[in-house]
């Protein structure tokens, strides 16, 4: 289970963005939200464009990474087009 997540020059996300599942604020209305004390469930909504399936697909991809589900030789194709970083 994430704590937080954090990322950065990945698809459309040139600046840092974070979410961190510890801030459970006032989540008494919804305890099914929450698990071991973290934010278990969460919903994220928005604007057609603005990142919500890339945000998800960072998440995928870390936990495909950390569990070698899947390399990436080449990484050029998940960075943001506007960065001028290689990694």
């Amino acid at each position: 289970m994430f704590k937080s997540f954090s990322v950065e020059n990945y698809k459309n996300f040139l600046d840092p963005i974070k979410f961190d599942f510890t801030q459970v604020g006032k989540y008494k209305f919804n305890e099914d939200c929450l698990s071991q004390g973290y934010l278990g469930k969460a919903l994220i909504y928005g604007r057609n464009g603005t990142g919500k399936t890339n945000l998800g697909k960072a998440m995928i991809d870390i936990y495909k990474l950390l569990f070698s589900l899947r390399s990436h030789p080449n990484q050029e194709w998940i960075l943001n087009a506007q960065s001028e970083k290689e990694t």
